[in-house]
This record gives C-alpha cells, sequence and structure tokens, in this order.
C-alpha cells in the first residue's frame, strides 16, 4: 500500500493521505470517496465544493477531497488505517486484477496443453474465461453505468462476485433473451427472473452478456472470434452429456444438452447481435461443462475428445486478445515485430503431442511442441504455403507420402536445412497444434557423434529456421505461435562442439586453422629465447591422437619448423612446453609419456613439458564463438609456473601442489 498512498500531516491538518508521485495516472475515484465519507456521517459543502475538489464536514472538522489527495483536519487514531485500506482499495482497478488473473490463467492453459496435461488445461481455460468476463463487468459497472445504479442495485457492494455459467442461469437466460434484448441498458438489473435460486441478478453471468458486449457487437474482431466460437460448438458431439444416467453429473449434463439443443434451433445463419449472444453464452456454458468434467468426471478421457480441448483453449485465448485490444492497449506489444508473435513458455515439450507411429523416436535429437494461435486459420492455406517453400516435403519419418485432403485433420512435412545434415519434421493439426522433432538425415548417422547433452545451439537454430522465418511467414498478421521448451531425448544427447562441426563439416578445417593461428600469436608473444611455448586446438575423434597423424608431426617437427634446431642441440633453449587444449575424455597418459621419452632422447639438453588441456563444452563454445580469453589466462598459468620449475611439471603436480598448500 505504501507504494501507492502516502500518508503524511501538517501543522492544520492530522492525515494527509496522498497518491505516491510514482504510481503513472492512478486518481483517487472522487465520487467514490466523497460517498463513502457521506456514509459516515460526512456532510458535503456544496458550495465550496467544484467539479474537480469537495469539501466535507464532520464535527466542523475538514476534509478536501481531490483526485491526488485527501487532507482530514482531525482524524481519530482508530479510524486512519481502516481509512487507508479502503482509499487503496478505490485505487486499484478490479478490472485489471481480473484480466491480469484471466492471462495467467490462459499462459497456464498453454503450458497445459504442449506437455498434455488435458485436465489442468481445462480447468485453467474456463478461470481465463470466467475472469475475462468479470473483468468487463468491473469495467462496465466502472465507466458506463450510472452512479445511482451503482448505488441501488449493488447494496454497497464494492466489486464483481460473479456465478459460474451453470446450465440452471442458462436457461432463463435463453427463456428471455427477446425480453432481456428489447429493455433498456439503464434497466437491465431490474430483471427480476435473473434472480435464479441463491444467485442474484447481479451474480448471475448471463445478465451482464448483452449489456456489457453490445457496443462491441458489430465490431469485426468481435466477430471473428464469434466465429469460431461458433465454430468450436459445432464440432460439440451432444450425445456424450448426460449418457450415464447413474452419475452425480448427469443431471447437470443433461439440462446444459437441452440449452444447447435450443440455442442451435434458435440460430440464424445471420451475424445478428442476438445470434452473437447465443454463441456467447453457449461456449461459456459448454467451457463450464468442459472444466467441470476435467475436475471431476472419472470418464473424461472418453467422453471429451482431444480437439475439443485444444479449440476451446484457443478461442479462448482469441477472446482474451479481443479484450486486451480494446480495454487494456497499454499491455500490448507492437504487433509488428516478430519476437512479439513468438510467446515461448517456460514448460518442456510433450512427446505426446501429435503422437503416432509415425515417428522415429529412436534417432530423434530433440522435439518442440507449439500452438498457431489465429483467429483466421486456414490449415490448409498454411500446409501449402510451407510446402512451396524451398526444401520441404510431403513426408513423414518413416518416409511415407503425406496427403493433404479435406479429411485430414493432421499433417507432416520433411524440411532439410540447408548447409547441414539436420532433417526437420513437422507436424500440424487442424486446430493450430503443433510438433517439431529434428534429426540428423539418416546417410550421416553415426554413433560417435552422441556425447554429452548440449542443445542450446540447435534449439536457436531450429527456433530461428523454422519458427521464427517459416512458420511466421505463413500465418496472418494478428497470429502469434505459443512454442514450449525442447524434449530431449537423452540417449542421443550431442556435444555442442561436436554439433557445430557435424552440421557444418565444412568448417571444422576453418575453426581449427584459425584458433591455432591465434594460439601461435599469443605463445610467440609470451616465449622467450630461452623459454619457448607452442600450443595446438585440436579437433579429433580419434582416442590416441597424440601419438598418430599431424599431432605427432608436429611435436617432432616444431624445432626444424621454427629453425631452433642447433640451440636446443646446443642447449641454448633451456625449456620448451607444448600445450594441447582438446575435448576427448580418453586417458591419453600413456602417450604422453611416450612422446617426452624420446624427446628427451633427442634433446637430452631441453626440459620438455606437454600439458594436456581438456576442455568442457562451454570451453569449446567460446571458442568457436572467437572469444579466447580463457586460452590466454592459461597460457600464461602455465608459463609462469613452468618457467621457475627445475622438472617437468605437470597440472596433475599443480593441482597437488596447490592442495597441500
Amino acid at each position: 500500500m505504501s507504494e501507492l498512498i502516502i500518508e503524511s500531516s501538517d501543522f492544520i491538518h492530522e492525515v494527509i493521505y496522498k497518491v505516491s508521485a510514482n504510481a503513472d495516472d492512478v486518481k483517487f475515484p472522487l465520487y467514490k470517496i466523497v460517498r463513502f465519507l457521506m456514509d459516515n456521517q460526512y456532510e458535503i459543502s456544496l458550495h465550496e465544493s467544484s467539479n474537480y475538489s469537495y469539501i466535507l464536514y464532520k464535527d466542523e472538522n475538514k476534509v478536501t477531497v481531490t483526485e491526488m489527495f485527501i487532507s482530514f483536519v482531525a482524524l481519530e487514531p482508530s479510524l486512519r488505517e481502516p481509512y487507508r485500506q479502503k482509499f487503496y482499495k478505490y485505487l486499484i482497478s478490479r478490472s485489471k486484477i481480473f484480466y491480469e488473473s484471466a492471462v495467467h490463467n490462459i499462459s497456464a492453459a498453454k503450458i497445459n496443453l504442449i506437455q498434455n496435461q488435458r485436465r489442468p488445461c481445462l480447468s485453467n481455460m474456463y478461470y481465463a474465461l470466467h475472469n475475462s468476463l468479470s473483468s468487463l463487468i468491473e469495467s462496465y459497472r466502472n465507466e458506463i453505468m450510472s452512479d445511482d445504479n451503482l448505488e441501488v442495485d449493488f447494496s454497497g457492494e464494492e466489486e464483481a462476485k460473479i456465478d459460474h455459467f451453470n446450465p440452471d442461469l442458462f436457461q432463463v437466460y435463453l427463456n428471455n433473451i427477446d425480453t432481456l434484448l428489447n429493455k433498456s441498458e439503464e434497466t437491465f438489473l431490474e430483471h427480476k427472473f435473473m434472480h435464479v435460486n441463491r444467485t442474484k441478478i447481479h451474480e448471475n453471468p448471463y445478465t451482464w452478456i448483452i449489456p456489457v458486449f453490445s457496443q462491441h457487437v458489430n465490431d469485426d474482431n468481435f466477430k471473428k472470434v464469434i466465429l469460431a466460437m461458433h465454430d468450436s460448438l459445432k464440432i460439440v458431439n451432444l450425445n456424450n452429456l448426460g449418457a450415464d444416467s447413474e452419475s452425480r453429473r448427469s443431471v447437470f449434463e443433461s439440462k446444459l444438452k437441452v440449452a444447447l439443443d435450443d440455442v442451435k434451433n434458435e440460430l440464424t445463419d445471420s451475424d445478428s447481435p442476438k445470434n452473437s449472444y447465443l454463441i456467447l453464452s453457449a461456449f461459456f456454458s459448454y467451457g463450464y461443462m468442459l472444466r467441470q468434467s476435467a475436475d471431476y468426471d472419472s470418464l473424461f478421457d472418453v467422453k471429451i475428445p482431444y480437439k475439443e480441448i485444444i479449440n476451446w483453449t484457443i478461442v479462448t485465448s482469441n477472446f482474451l486478445d479481443f479484450i486486451e485490444e480494446i480495454y487494456f492497449k497499454e499491455n500490448r506489444i507492437d504487433s509488428e515485430s516478430s519476437a512479439s508473435r513468438i510467446q515461448k513458455l517456460d514448460a518442456k515439450s510433450s512427446l505426446e503431442i501429435l503422437k503416432n507411429h509415425e515417428i522415429d523416436y529412436q534417432n530423434n535429437l530433440m522435439t518442440i511442441t507449439g500452438i498457431i494461435i489465429d483467429k483466421s486459420f486456414d490449415f490448409g492455406e498454411i500446409i501449402k504455403k510451407l510446402y512451396s517453400n524451398k526444401g520441404y516435403k510431403l513426408m513423414n519419418q518413416m518416409g511415407t507420402f503425406s496427403e493433404l485432403k479435406s479429411s485430414t485433420e493432421n499433417i507432416t512435412l520433411c524440411k532439410k536445412l540447408f548447409g547441414t545434415t539436420l532433417e526437420c519434421y513437422i507436424s500440424i493439426s487442424i486446430q493450430g497444434l503443433f510438433r517439431i522433432d529434428v534429426e540428423f538425415s539418416k546417410i550421416s548417422k553415426h554413433s560417435d557423434i552422441y556425447k554429452t547433452i548440449n542443445y542450446y545451439y540447435l534449439e536457436e537454430l531450429i527456433n530461428r529456421e523454422l519458427v521464427n522465418k517459416d512458420l511466421q511467414a505463413v500465418i496472418s498478421q494478428e497470429a502469434s505461435i505459443v512454442i514450449g521448451l525442447p524434449s530431449i531425448n537423452q540417449n542421443r544427447s550431442v556435444a555442442y562442439n561436436e554439433l557445430i562441426l557435424r552440421l557444418f563439416e565444412g568448417n571444422k578445417n576453418r575453426i581449427t586453422r584459425e584458433i591455432n593461428k591465434d594460439l601461435k600469436n599469443m605463445t610467440n608473444a609470451i616465449s622467450t629465447s630461452k623459454f619457448i611455448i607452442s600450443s595446438r586446438f585440436q579437433l579429433n575423434n580419434s582416442s590416441n591422437f597424440l601419438i598418430n597423424g599431424p599431432s605427432e608431426r608436429f611435436l617432432f617437427d616444431f624445432l626444424e619448423r621454427e629453425k631452433k634446431y642447433a640451440q636446443a642441440i646446443d642447449g641454448e633453449i633451456e625449456k620448451i612446453l607444448f600445450v594441447y587444449f582438446y575435448f576427448h575424455n580418453e586417458a591419453i597418459s600413456v602417450q604422453k609419456n611416450q612422446i617426452l621419452d624420446r624427446l628427451t632422447n633427442e634433446y637430452p639438453l631441453v626440459n620438455f613439458s606437454i600439458e594436456l588441456i581438456q576442455l568442457t563444452d562451454g570451453e569449446i563454445r567460446k571458442l568457436i564463438e572467437e572469444d579466447y580469453d580463457y586460452l590466454t589466462a592459461k597460457l600464461i598459468t602455465l608459463k609462469n609456473q613452468f618457467e621457475t620449475s627445475t622438472a617437468e611439471l605437470s597440472l596433475d603436480d599443480l593441482i597437488s601442489s596447490n592442495s597441500n598448500s
């Protein structure tokens, strides 16, 4: 509270409540403050008051009320904190609180959806709907309804207490919808028939549907939402409702079934306001049934098709976007920004999404799942546009051709990323759910690639090439994409350094050459005439790389190559340190000793040392990204320690020395 209201005093006033200067666009609601004070025996002085400030008195003690402060000449200590809390509640927008709760609910529902958590998904979906309507009701009460209506009809209640969309309330609404349509909005809270059982008129959610949405019923965006709701209702199988007469839920479902049948009979082909209100109320009501089934029904998995869960979640998200656009524009991000159209959820993708026998689980590197949220989603057009892009084939992981027909509910396309050995299989459902499975092409697979876990680069590559570029290009400008974190095949995990080299095999020699060139410059800078350092970065899959091939030649040709042979024979060069940076974990101390014995025999006057520095996955990444700080620091440390020694000094010796000191 202290962030919004600052309490102070001066020589005249015992208590002054001020709106904090840091609270942007927050003001005291004059009418509500004055009404509250009058209810507490304060009397307004009309000749002293104006439209922007009010003066009230109680026992000759003056109170001044403005949008930015409320000052009391005198106020009992016991009333100061209750008053402050009361004023604080007036400052907080109940509408925004409900809206933010709805945003949280729909975000949780999306997470549930991509993780294949169907029951929690529907529960969160429903509360997103309920909180959305509560938000609109609060906004309507505060901004549109007259103060007299507020005072009379709500009997001092300060916030919406909206009941659920249960069938009894729904049926009364349907029975009286023509009466509700023909009455003026100013008198809608006088309809006694909307008082059903224990639910008061203003607690009945259906009481508010017509007045709240009447000002938007002709908006194009609202019509798109209504059309999507209608499409979702069309595929509902009402035969599943109330089928089990022994179930406690049977009466509830049977009543809803009757009401939904009434809606179907009432609907016409027009986009009239009445049609919109019927569809909206039916969508809310069936959403409540879905939540009830998800929370309590043991037959949920049998009765509720998966596509209904997807439909209701996506359409609810679109409905919330519409509310945000109308009432909470300050929360919106520029829709032209590609980043704003992609929402990455902190939730792992489920392998159960769009699961089928054509997925090659054994060879998958990773799976990313997501949803396309698009009021204008056209399944066929999206598939056609993707297929027209270069690199795409209508083929699944088993090599079977994917056919696009009117009856197709999901389809798989394959894309080979140019310049890599990666193949990506994108499965998309008619509801907008999608799944991306990534594997190496069949001709490039071998077991040596799978070493340690690091999928950072692969995830970034897939998101950039497939999600950001390809998927965004085939959806509408109003659409958004929600994706989860990748699900990784732990049995097929790939080291970052090997992943880079495998994806871009032509880069191997270039990367090695550039790093070794920089290493040579570093070692030349810190070498002296009597102490020479030479270093090499090694990318070699062989476990005996030190005694075979280029590595061995590098060691024994070094003095001749650097024209130091004579100085080594004569003893002018006292010490030579060879440093190898590599990334394999094989035990190669035997190789190291073999090499040292041969060097010592050929150059008995020179003190040789070989240091083998095994790089971590993160250190390899830094080298590939041309960050050589680690190499520089390591070389300088080894140089300083070896320079002062009289015998060969290994890293094991250094570690042992440090632990004993």
